[in-house]
């Protein structure tokens, strides 16, 4: 099926299926009672120091939704347990969010990945997204936030769930140009309600390292579905270390969405990875560096569904 959608070049781009880089089933294939699709693109980077933005080269179409947004930066060769090894605090994440890839509904379709790098000469790097879509009936909506980011200041964003809806994935995105802005949390949360799971919105922090007064926007994935698991798990963080986590769904359950908060000081946290486990696609992995000369600690979530 020949579908439509806005084309685009990036020097160096090198697209392939999920089934070329995490060896997992192809393309089309779907997973549980939602009818889980995953969709991943990889760009190898072709501008070191510098910036790199990606979205979706099969974005959701047709009766599909969008549901679940992710990505990663690592080596070219990444392989099980798809741990980054390049050298701490040189590559980032500074958005990860829906986006409208396809001219055609649905939309939004797709995600959309912004990372940059401080690398001078090349690494043999690569940025990855993550696309989850849904086969079901599910109709999601797609509630945003935005606050204004002072300068040298971390701003935190909460876009929220309303009509007995709740989150299943989510990002966030912080304006200006490369070196600007950072994405060091995204992750769902709990509000004031009768419940305790995070299960009512997208909440996000961002740091601006500039003095120029800027933007930071949280983005969420919210539908009426019942069965949804969150789970979580505490990680301690040493001081100048990668931490690589991640949480696992229940027996017989996919991942949706998955995230992380943390406790790094302003301007010492980069986000590495943010996105669901290749092959088994029942867990959720983050990556988070911690340039800073104290242990932190943090919390890892992975959103699932039978």
């Amino acid at each position: 099926m020949i579908r439509g959608r806005r084309a685009w070049i990036l020097i160096g781009v090198l697209v392939t299926s999920l089934t070329l880089l995490t060896g997992s089933a192809s393309a089309g294939t779907v997973y549980g009672d939602l009818q889980l699709r995953y969709e991943s693109t990889g760009t190898n980077w072709s501008q070191l120091p510098g910036r790199e933005a990606q979205s979706a080269y099969d974005p959701c179409f047709g009766p599909e939704r969008l549901v679940g947004v992710g990505a990663w930066v690592a080596e070219s060769t990444l392989l099980s347990p798809w741990e980054s090894t390049f050298k701490l605090g040189k590559a980032w994440n500074a958005s990860i969010r829906p986006i409208n890839e396809a001219t055609e509904p649905p939309k939004p379709d797709s995600s959309h990945q912004v990372a940059d790098t401080l690398f001078k000469t090349p690494h043999n790097m690569r940025l990855t997204e993550n696309t989850i879509c849904a086969e079901s009936t599910l109709q999601p909506t797609y509630p945003s936030a935005k606050r204004m980011s002072p300068g040298r200041e971390r701003t935190t964003v909460k876009a929220g769930c309303t009509g007995g809806t709740h989150v299943l994935s989510g990002g966030g995105a912080g304006s200006g140009p490369f070196k600007s802005q950072r994405l060091v949390e995204s992750a769902p949360f709990d509000s004031d309600d009768a419940g305790t799971k995070p299960d009512d919105g997208w909440r996000v922090a961002v740091d601006n390292m500039t003095n120029k007064r800027r933007s930071a926007k949280a983005y969420a994935i919210c539908a009426d579905v019942q069965g949804l698991s969150y789970e979580s798990a505490p990680f301690t963080e040493q001081d100048h270390f990668r931490v690589h986590r991640q949480v696992g769904c229940p027996s017989g359950e996919y991942v949706a969405g998955g995230g992380l908060r943390q406790q790094v000081p302003y301007g010492k946290a980069k986000l590495v990875a943010s996105r669901y486990l290749p092959v088994t696609l029942d867990a959720w992995i983050i990556e988070l560096d911690n340039v800073s000369a104290a242990q932190s600690t943090g919390r890892t979530f992975a959103i699932c569904h039978s």
